[in-house]
């Protein structure tokens, strides 16, 4: 890749991260749920606009990955990550976006936070995609369809909750497409034979962190987008 190419893709994440740095709360549909809704969820809401409901959060980042850090997880997972999500790392080594209040969290844990959009460093990465495997292997070894395939095309890098991920598939090293990988399927490969429960949220890592960003930290789940 062109180094020209690779410091307009990083500039340009950098400059979408920081915009989400300075955004201090989650804009919530009014079109989805009400205002009684939302805070039964979350309790008084911090403002409104036209369209959405706007609960108070805030965000973590961590210092960037170093090289060798990246490195020495793309070898443990056996594969090398998307240039993108190298990109990340080296901004941030992993993040928790949109991390809001619940109040029956605040009952049980005071000053517990949940958080929208869990972001993975490589740590995180290493133990979460070998885990994966280890599920799709364990389902699939008497399948023949699947016998021979030892290596999944994919890589989770965000928490969707109830063992759901937002992954980036490995075919294309620039530009990653962002899939919901579904934990109902036992984390399957998703190649053509698994075209039908490939769901795409968005077409790189970048116009993902735009489509948070956009809406205020409300899409980015795919199917999930409706819950609270």
């Amino acid at each position: 890749m062109a180094r020209g190419y690779a410091f307009r893709i990083e500039g340009k994440m950098k400059s979408v991260l920081d915009k989400i740095k300075g955004m201090g709360t989650l804009a919530i549909p009014k079109s989805i749920h009400t205002l009684e809704n939302v805070e039964f969820v979350f309790g008084p809401i911090a403002g409104e606009t036209k369209d959405a409901w706007l609960v108070q959060c805030s965000h973590a980042f961590h210092p960037p990955a170093s090289l060798l850090e990246i490195r020495e997880a793309e070898q443990q997972l056996g594969f090398p990550f998307p240039s993108q999500y190298r990109d990340l790392l080296q901004i941030t080594n992993g993040a928790r976006l949109f991390c809001v209040p619940r109040k029956w969290l605040e009952q049980t844990s005071p000053g517990a936070m949940h958080t929208r959009f869990e972001l993975y460093g490589c740590n995180e990465l290493v133990r979460m995609n070998k885990r994966i495997r280890e599920t799709f292997l364990g389902a699939y070894a008497d399948d023949p369809e699947y016998q021979e395939c030892r290596q999944l095309n994919y890589m989770a890098f965000c928490n969707a909750e109830d063992g759901n991920f937002q992954s980036l598939l490995l075919e294309d090293v620039l530009n990653s497409q962002i899939f919901l990988l579904f934990h109902e399927f036992s984390y399957r490969p998703y190649d053509m034979r698994d075209a039908e429960f490939c769901y795409r949220i968005s077409d790189s890592l970048t116009s993902w962190l735009e489509l948070i960003q956009s809406s205020g930290g409300w899409e980015g789940r795919g199917v999930l987008t409706s819950g609270l």
